[in-house]
């Protein structure tokens, strides 16, 4: 008998959590209620003025209240739904290793 190990990757709560400081236009888009022409404006304040040191900051994007109200939303959901409260809000996907059993070919 034969045994391998298959990797899976594993993120820590699907799509509702992310990093403010690192989530692309793509990321912001995902989220019900924010454009592109929104995550935009979040991308580019960030990237000329450097990492959000707090949720609030985002106002400063020049978005608008419905828009900041849905981002806010969107990171309160993750919260409740699975990372625990010591957390940071995202988590780095991890490599799992789990072992598979194969039985060897036979003629």
């Amino acid at each position: 008998m034969f045994k391998t190990f298959l990797s899976i990757t594993v993120a820590s709560s699907f799509l509702l959590a992310f990093d403010i400081n690192t989530a692309s236009v793509k990321d912001y888009e995902k989220i019900h209620g924010v454009g592109e022409a929104s995550a935009k404006k979040v991308v580019e304040y960030r990237t000329k003025h450097g990492a959000f040191k707090t949720v609030e900051e985002l106002k400063k994007s020049d978005i608008n209240t419905n828009v900041y109200n849905a981002i806010i939303k969107h990171i309160e959901s993750a919260k409740k739904s699975s990372v625990p409260a010591t957390q940071p809000v995202a988590q780095p996907t991890q490599q799992v290793q789990k072992p598979v059993q194969t039985t060897p070919a036979t003629k």
